[in-house]
């Protein structure tokens, strides 16, 4: 993984090796405020279509 992004909130990761399926996919985690907790969303996009 290579880190191309990366605040105080979140950071987005490239994948550049690894399993052919994740390579050139992305994967982000954001902080985000819910009232007195926080939630940690997570996304991995950027699949090659078959």
């Amino acid at each position: 993984m290579k880190i191309v992004r990366l605040d105080p909130n979140r950071i987005d990761w490239a994948c550049v090796d690894g399993h052919d399926e994740w390579i050139d996919t992305q994967i982000t985690f954001e902080l985000r405020k819910d009232g007195d907790k926080t939630k940690v969303c997570f996304s991995h996009y950027g699949w090659k279509t078959q």
